[in-house]
């Protein structure tokens, strides 16, 4: 059993296709991965700010009650 290689002339071209086909795949990899990181940071960014907010509000109806039983106690 033998191992037949491509004729000399061929490999080249075949091996400079693959390795184009190489780079144009881990460029798409790496667009996608960079793509999915802005969307992840994103996503975190609105989660982070659904919860400030969210709290914020929280401390603001404290404060408010606060306040009013201040005013009711005081006068």
């Amino acid at each position: 059993m033998r191992i037949r290689f491509l004729p000399l002339g061929l490999t080249p071209v075949t091996l400079a296709l693959m390795s184009a086909v190489a780079f144009v795949v881990a460029f798409i990899s790496a667009g996608v991965f960079l793509v999915s990181a802005a969307f992840a940071l994103l996503g975190s960014a609105a989660l982070g700010l659904l919860f400030y907010v969210g709290a914020r509000r929280l401390m603001m109806r404290r404060v408010a009650r606060r306040r009013s039983e201040d005013r009711l106690h005081s006068a």
